[in-house]
């Protein structure tokens, strides 16, 4: 579990992560946990590159979508993510890499100002370490 997005808490007014119901392409499908974003049709989707592209984040898919016309992610909760780079307590993330599951610090370095951010670094943390990111969509 190297990579994948895990559950800590939701949040919301019935603690069930605020869920957002999106339209999916047909056919498509994604696994619970996923960080998803909205496509330029409004439907759900991967991205390659993450918050990096400017696409906005969707939430964290709350259950596997196979083959379904929609689905819903949640946006409201803590989430465990795995940190690319240091990641101090309190500063904003961003997702990058394969699957939109690795996140960095947009504080410094070459993403200061790209859109994407989605939520927060709830500890301090080192390069490949896993953390809680506080979800706030």
């Amino acid at each position: 579990m190297a990579n994948e997005v895990t559950k800590i808490e939701l949040f919301g007014a019935n603690n069930d992560g605020q869920p957002v119901r999106y339209a999916v392409n047909s056919g498509s499908s994604y696994t619970k946990g996923t960080l998803m974003f909205i496509s330029g049709t409004g439907r759900l989707m991967i991205s390659s590159d993450g918050g990096v592209n400017g696409l906005p984040v969707a939430g964290v898919l709350a259950a596997d979508a196979s083959g379904a016309s929609y689905a819903s992610v949640w946006t409201q909760g803590v989430f465990e993510f795995t940190a690319s780079g240091a990641i101090v307590g309190g500063d904003p993330v961003i997702a990058i890499g394969s699957k939109n599951i690795v996140v960095t610090n947009v504080v410094a370095g070459s993403y200061v100002g790209r859109p994407g951010t989605f939520g927060y670094a709830m500890n301090t943390v080192a390069d490949t370490e896993r953390f809680g990111v506080r979800v706030n969509l």
